[in-house]
C-alpha cells in the first residue's frame, strides 16, 4: 500500500515536467522495498529502519528554504531574478535524533564532492572537474536545467556553483540518495539529478510570493509589514510557522518550512511542523519586503570596441537609437568640458583637489570654497573671488569642445527638447544655444522670450555674470569686475549706488551699497530661478521625451539626481508593453556617458554605461548617423538664376544650399473671426440734397437708422477701445497729445513712472504661439472717503 503511495507522487512529480522521454534512463530506486517500513513520518519513528533508502536517515527533519533577493550579482551576463516568486535555496536534512533538534551533518562524502567553493565546515579540497550542470544534461534533463537557472539563482556566481554546493554538503548526508540505494543498474550523477526532483518537488509545494499575496503582502519599497502579519499569512496557508530570516533584523530576506516526511523526500509526503529555530526579525520593529532591484545596466567600454565586435555592434545600436529619437533630453556635467581645457570638480586632477592644494591653510576640502558658508569669513570671500577670476579667465581663453557642439547638432536635426547642464562656463550659449542665464532669456515685455526658445539651463548660474548680495541686481561680468574680484575684493553694485546716491540727494537716510559676486549657485544656497527652473522641467516632462543622455557627471548632486530620475521615469514609459513596433524598439533608452560607472542607486534607472569620454562617443555617434541615416544630413540644393542671366538651361546659375524641412503641416485650428465677417452688406444710398455743413453728420445718422443693430459678439472693434462707436460708455475723447489736468482727473500727483515690476526673471510662458497668456484683472483700490474739516 505504502508503494502505491510512493508511485503515485512519482508520476506526479514527472507529470510536473511533461515527463520523461522513453529515451531517457529512468534515475528512479525500486520503489517495491520501501513497503516494509513504518508507516510513520521520519522525525517520529521509534522503531530500527531496516531499509535507509526508503526513509531519510540521520536527517529525518527537512527544511525547504528560500530566498527573497533583490539582485544576482550578475545581471550583465544574464542572471536575473525570476518575477513574482522567490527563489529556492536548498533541500537540508537535520537530524532526527530524539527530539528532531535541528543539529545537521555536511559534507559526508569526499567521493561526491563537486562543490568548487566548499565552505569552512570541510577540509574536501574544491573541485575542479566539470560543472555539475553536465551531469544533468547526460540524462536529457534540459527542461530541469531551464528551470533551475530561473528560480534556482546564485549571487555573484554561477548558478551551477550553487546547485553544486548544495548537493555536497546536504544531499551526501541523507541515505535516500545514496549510491547503493541504486543496485547495479546505477548510472553515474543518477543521485545527483534524483536530488535536483526532490529539491524542485518541495519547492512548488511552498509558493511563498503567491502565499503572501493572497493576504495583501507585496514586495514594496515604501510599504511595511509586521512579523505577525508575515507568520499569519503563511500559518494559514500551510499549517505550521516557519522561519522567517531577516537582514538587520528588518528586511526579510529568508524563508525555512520544516517538515517531516513520510517516504522519501523525492516521493514522500510533507507533513509541516513549526520552526524549531528563532526568527532572526525583530518582533517590535516593521519588516520591509523590498522590491527586486532591475540591475540590467549594459556597460559598454569605449576603449574595447576595437576587439570586441558585441560592444561594437551595441554601440551603433545606441548611436541608431539616438538618430531616430524625436525628443531627446540632456543633462550634462563638468566633464564635457574637460577637453577644452577647464578641469573637473571630483576627480584627482580637478578643481577640489586644486583649490585644496592651492589654499591648504583656508579650506579642509576643495568642496569648502563652493560653499555658501565661505561668505562669513573674510579670506575665505578674498579667496573664492580670487579663484573664480582665475577660473574665468581660462574659460575666457577656451573653446567649446565636441560635445557642447554635438547638443547643438541635435537642436538644429529638431531633436533637443531640452539641455540642463551644472556647468558654469557658458559654452553651450558659445555654440548658438540660448541658455537660461543670457540676458535675452531675462528680458522683459515684449523682449522675454517663451520658455521653449531657452534651450540650455545653466542649474548652478553663470560665471559671465555679476549679482549684488544685496539687492541680486546681475550685471555681465566685465574686465573691470575681474581686476578687483583677482585682488580678492567685491565691486560695488551700481544699483544699489543709484539709490544711495538718490536718497543722499533727498538728504534720507543712507542705506548700505551692496557688492557683487559671481552668479553663481553654491552649495547649501537657493537657486535665484529655482521656481522657473522647476516650471521649465515640468514642462518638459509633459512633452514625454523619449530618451535622456546624460554625460560628464558623477551625480552626486541631490537636486540633480532628482531630476534625473524624474525625466528617467518619463523615458521608461515608452517601454511599456504591447507591441513592439521599430520606432519602440530604439525609445526609452537612458544613456549615462562617463569615465566612471554610476553608483549602485542607479541600478534600474540608467540602461547603458558608455565608459569612455563624451567627445569619443560623440564623434562616434555622428559618424554611425551619417552613416545609417543619409538622409538625415542631406541638403537640399535650389538653383537660382544669376542677377544678368535668363531663367534659360543656358544661363548662368547659383546654387543654393538650403536644409531640408519637413513639410509644413496644414493648420487645422480654427482662425479667428476678422472685423469684417458677418456684417450686413451696407443699405442702398438715400438721394438726398442737403445745402448745410452738416451733410455729413446727416449722412451718419441716416445710415445708422436704417442699417440693423450689431450682435454685441459681432460689433466691429476699431483700433482704439476708447472711440464713441465701439465703447459708447467712453465716448469723451481727448486729443492724443492732450488730457485732463490733474484737477479734472481727481489726481493728487502726476502720472506715475514706475512700471509693474515682473513677477519673474524669466518668461515662464507655456502657451502656444497663437495662444495668449490669460490677463488678470486689476482689482479697484478703495478709498477712504474723504472727512469733512468740521468733523475733525
Amino acid at each position: 500500500m505504502l508503494s502505491a503511495v510512493f508511485l503515485a507522487a512519482a508520476a506526479s512529480t514527472v507529470a510536473a515536467y511533461g515527463g520523461h522521454s522513453s529515451s531517457v534512463i529512468s534515475t528512479y530506486p525500486d520503489l517495491r522495498a520501501c513497503a516494509a517500513q513504518p508507516s510513520v513520518f521520519s522525525c517520529e519513528n521509534t522503531t530500527v529502519i531496516e531499509n535507509t533508502c526508503c526513509s531519510p536517515t540521520p536527517g529525518g527533519l527537512v527544511l525547504q528554504t528560500q530566498f527573497w533577493s533583490t539582485w544576482t550579482g550578475l545581471e550583465k551576463k544574464g542572471q536575473k531574478l525570476p518575477k513574482g516568486s522567490w527563489t529556492l535555496h536548498g533541500l537540508w536534512p537535520d537530524n532526527a535524533s530524539i527530539p528532531c533538534d535541528g543539529s545537521f551533518e555536511s559534507y559526508c562524502d569526499a567521493s561526491r564532492q563537486y562543490d568548487p567553493t566548499p565552505d569552512a565546515s570541510t577540509t574536501f579540497p574544491a573541485w575542479t572537474g566539470p560543472g555539475i550542470d553536465t551531469f544533468v544534461e547526460k540524462f536529457g534533463r534540459y527542461e530541469m536545467l531551464d528551470w533551475m537557472n530561473k528560480y534556482w539563482i546564485n549571487q555573484g556566481a554561477p548558478n551551477a556553483d550553487f546547485w553544486a554546493h548544495e548537493f555536497s554538503k546536504h544531499a551526501t548526508c541523507t541515505s535516500t540518495f545514496d549510491v547503493k540505494c541504486y543496485g547495479p543498474n546505477y548510472k553515474q550523477h543518477q543521485e545527483v539529478v534524483d536530488f535536483f526532483d526532490a529539491v524542485i518537488r518541495a519547492f512548488k509545494q511552498y509558493p511563498t510570493f503567491d502565499m503572501l499575496a493572497a493576504f495583501g503582502i507585496t514586495p514594496s519599497n515604501s510599504t511595511t509589514y509586521s512579523l505577525s502579519q508575515i507568520q499569519t499569512a503563511l500559518q494559514s496557508q500551510t499549517g505550521a510557522v516557519p522561519f522567517l530570516g531577516c537582514k538587520n533584523g528588518t528586511i526579510l530576506s529568508e524563508v525555512w518550512y520544516f517538515s517531516h516526511v513520510f517516504g522519501t523526500e523525492s516521493y514522500g509526503t510533507y507533513k509541516p511542523l513549526d520552526s524549531t529555530t528563532k526568527t532572526t526579525c525583530n518582533a517590535s520593529l516593521p519588516i520591509q519586503y523590498l522590491e527586486p532591484l532591475d540591475l540590467t545596466m549594459i556597460t559598454l567600454n569605449f576603449g574595447s570596441q576595437k576587439g570586441e565586435s558585441a560592444t561594437r555592434r551595441a554601440l551603433s545600436e545606441l548611436s541608431l537609437s539616438v538618430a531616430k529619437s524625436k525628443k531627446i533630453v540632456v543633462v550634462t556635467g563638468a566633464g564635457i568640458s574637460c577637453s577644452s581645457g577647464i578641469p573637473d570638480f571630483r576627480s584627482s586632477d580637478g578643481l577640489y583637489a586644486l583649490v585644496k592644494e592651492k589654499y591648504p591653510d583656508v579650506v579642509l576640502k576643495g568642496r569648502d570654497l563652493f560653499d555658501a558658508s565661505l561668505f562669513r569669513d573674510p579670506t575665505s570671500t578674498a579667496v573664492f573671488h580670487t579663484f573664480i577670476a582665475q577660473l574665468k579667465q581660462s574659460i575666457d581663453a577656451a573653446e567649446p569642445g565636441p560635445t557642447h557642439h554635438f547638443i547643438q547638432t541635435l537642436d538644429s536635426k529638431k531633436k533637443l527638447v531640452r539641455s540642463y547642464t551644472q556647468n558654469i562656463d557658458g559654452f553651450e550659449a558659445r555654440v548658438g544655444l540660448l541658455s537660461s542665464a543670457t540676458e535675452e532669456a531675462k528680458g522683459k515685455g515684449k523682449a522675454r522670450l517663451r520658455v521653449k526658445d531657452v534651450k540650455n539651463v545653466q542649474l548652478h548660474g553663470d560665471i559671465h555674470s555679476v549679482r549684488c548680495r544685496s539687492c541680486s541686481a546681475e550685471y555681465p561680468c566685465t574686465q573691470a569686475h575681474l581686476d578687483v574680484f583677482l585682488q580678492g575684493g567685491a565691486p560695488e553694485c551700481p544699483e544699489c549706488l543709484a539709490r544711495a546716491d538718490a536718497r543722499a540727494a533727498r538728504c534720507a537716510r543712507s542705506i548700505k551699497v551692496g557688492v557683487l559676486r559671481p552668479a553663481i549657485v553654491l552649495y547649501d544656497e537657493p537657486h535665484p530661478f529655482g521656481e522657473e527652473i522647476s516650471a521649465i522641467q515640468t514642462a518638459d516632462v509633459g512633452r514625454k521625451p523619449d530618451m535622456l543622455i546624460i554625460m560628464g557627471t558623477s551625480l552626486k548632486v541631490h537636486g540633480l539626481k532628482k531630476l534625473v530620475k524624474d525625466f528617467a521615469k518619463t523615458v521608461h514609459a515608452h517601454n511599456s508593453p504591447g507591441k513592439v513596433t521599430a520606432a519602440k524598439k530604439h525609445a526609452g533608452k537612458v544613456i549615462f556617458v562617463n569615465r566612471t560607472p554610476p553608483s549602485s542607486e542607479w541600478a534600474g534607472i540608467i540602461d547603458y554605461h558608455v565608459e569612455g569620454t563624451t567627445d569619443e562617443w560623440v564623434e562616434r555617434v555622428v559618424e554611425d548617423w551619417k552613416r545609417m541615416r543619409p538622409a538625415d544630413w542631406e541638403v537640399q540644393k535650389t538653383l537660382v538664376a544669376a542677377e544678368n542671366g535668363d531663367v534659360s538651361m543656358s544661363s548662368p546659375f547659383k546654387v543654393v544650399a538650403t536644409t531640408k524641412n519637413k513639410v509644413a503641416k496644414k493648420d487645422t485650428k480654427k482662425k479667428p473671426r476678422t472685423n469684417g465677417e458677418n456684417v450686413p452688406p451696407p443699405p442702398e444710398p438715400i438721394p438726398m440734397e442737403l445745402g448745410s455743413p452738416e451733410v455729413v453728420i446727416v449722412e451718419k445718422r441716416a445710415a445708422a437708422a436704417i442699417a440693423p443693430p450689431l450682435s454685441p459678439s459681432k460689433r466691429r472693434q476699431a483700433n482704439s477701445h476708447y472711440t464713441p462707436e465701439s465703447s459708447p460708455s467712453k465716448r469723451r475723447t481727448l486729443s492724443p497729445m492732450k488730457g485732463l489736468d490733474d484737477s479734472s482727473r481727481g489726481l493728487l500727483f502726476t502720472a506715475p513712472t514706475s512700471k509693474t515690476k515682473p513677477t519673474s526673471k524669466m518668461d515662464v510662458d507655456l502657451f502656444d504661439d497663437d495662444e495668449h497668456r490669460p490677463v488678470k484683472p486689476v482689482p479697484q483700490r478703495r478709498t477712504k472717503r474723504a472727512v469733512p474739516a468740521a468733523d475733525l
